[in-house]
């Protein structure tokens, strides 16, 4: 199991103490030598550091006094030992305890299922969430937070209500109405779109003052950066308020695109990255807001799946989320918009839970549309740049058609396709 900067305390097997020399301890890993071959328990205690002051994953606390955790790509092996993959998916029971006084508002994902008082002026809250996740969506916060908006969201599809709460420092509470509204208007887009529907009975969203990436998607319970999240319209400008309603479309549409289908590993990152800023760009479209399109700049002219890397880390770049999304698009353009959301439905359902790659993507896309060739996409992942194009036309004025000749600059050949006909598979690329 992976874990790192941590102090191993106690280990138990099936509740009793396991020797030392049956097992070993590194700075990366914690390994059993001579596991059981069946199903057992295993119980460990360790002691953890608060991060972020020398990276950006693990646990840490806010000047304001919340701890708060980021997990994602491989922060939850700074918090215990633990299987730290994407394709790895566990079902967590999370309780929560601190002083009263000191953190009076404890979260985590899933589904409170109690809380109470303990003796010393501590207290307990117990989390499940009954959908198997991966660990990089783990996500705790406690700490002095605000209560500033609340209200909720009633399924079509299956009658449930999902109760909804936005908590920010105290100063900021009164901010974050608008967000709220944005994550109503996000769940009812998703589910009149694409028919996608959230299952958990609470759905809260969390700002502090430090937090390292824009906003994170943990299952349920997204966490955010104070200045990102807190927009009030009388307060802010409208493009500020447009960038708080896209950030928080953003992060609930990895629900599905994301969370409950993720990947099977970090280089297919831009399977849910790219395909969730492309699902916020039509959201974006659907509520009269410009969409960001594609620039070739910077690392846009990396490649969207990498050979190797040194840590996934270092993959959060435009190419994923800008490119990638780009890439989306050229499915959805070939596909139109009844054919994507077709293909993109059966994707989710087929794949819900499980871990996978953007091969089954590109799979159930083709196959609800099977009278669509989209075998010249696949190699858009392996491109390092967009292809220098030049384009000509020529009008035949008896047959009423117009040919397009295109040809690259950096390859022999070129692509001809009339109007009428579509685009042959060998000029997609």
């Amino acid at each position: 199991m992976n874990g790192e900067g941590l102090e191993l305390l106690d280990i138990r097997l099936d509740g009793q103490p396991l020797p030392q020399a049956s097992y070993t301890v590194t700075d990366s890993s914690l390994a059993l030598l001579s596991p059981p071959e069946r199903q057992f328990t295993l119980q460990t205690t360790s002691r953890l550091s608060l991060r972020w002051a020398t990276g950006s994953v693990g646990l840490a606390r806010s000047i304001s006094g919340t701890y708060i955790t980021q997990c994602e790509p491989e922060g939850f092996r700074l918090l215990t030992y633990f299987l730290d993959r994407p394709d790895v998916r566990s079902n967590f029971t999370v309780r929560v305890e601190a002083d009263e006084r000191e953190c009076p508002v404890l979260l985590s994902n899933g589904n409170l299922r109690g809380a109470g008082t303990l003796p010393g002026g501590r207290h307990y809250a117990v989390y499940e969430d009954p959908l198997p996740k991966p660990s990089y969506l783990f996500a705790l916060a406690a700490g002095p937070l605000v209560l500033g908006a609340e209200g909720s969201f009633s399924s079509a599809i299956t009658g449930r209500t999902t109760a909804l709460r936005v908590y920010a420092p105290w100063g900021y509470a009164d901010q974050v109405t608008f967000a709220l509204h944005s994550l109503q208007q996000s769940m009812a887009w998703d589910e009149a779109m694409f028919g996608r529907h959230f299952d958990l009975e609470l759905y809260s969203m969390v700002a502090t003052e430090y937090f390292p990436p824009t906003g994170m998607e943990n299952q349920g319970l997204s966490f955010y950066q104070l200045s990102n999240l807190a927009a009030a319209l009388d307060t802010h400008t409208d493009s500020e308020a447009q960038a708080n309603q896209q950030l928080v479309a953003h992060e609930f549409l990895h629900e599905w695109s994301g969370n409950r289908v993720t990947l099977r590993d970090w280089f297919d990152l831009s399977l849910k990255e790219g395909l969730t800023q492309f699902r916020q760009q039509l959201f974006a479209a659907a509520r009269v807001l410009h969409a960001q399109r594609l620039r070739q700049t910077g690392s846009l002219f990396d490649d969207l799946r990498p050979d190797s890397f040194r840590s996934p880390s270092m993959l959060y770049t435009s190419t994923v989320y800008d490119k990638g999304a780009e890439v989306v698009r050229m499915y959805y353009t070939l596909l139109g918009v009844e054919g994507f959301a077709r293909g993109l439905r059966s994707f989710f359902d087929t794949h819900n839970l499980q871990s996978v790659t953007f091969n089954e993507l590109h799979a159930s896309l083709a196959a609800a549309s099977p009278g669509t060739n989209l075998t010249g996409l696949l190699p858009w992942l392996a491109n390092d740049a967009p292809p220098r194009l030049t384009v000509s036309s020529s009008w035949d004025q008896g047959s009423g058609m117009l040919s397009v000749t295109v040809q690259r600059q950096d390859a022999p050949g070129g692509c001809s396709a009339s109007a009428t006909q579509g685009w042959p598979s060998g000029c997609s690329r």
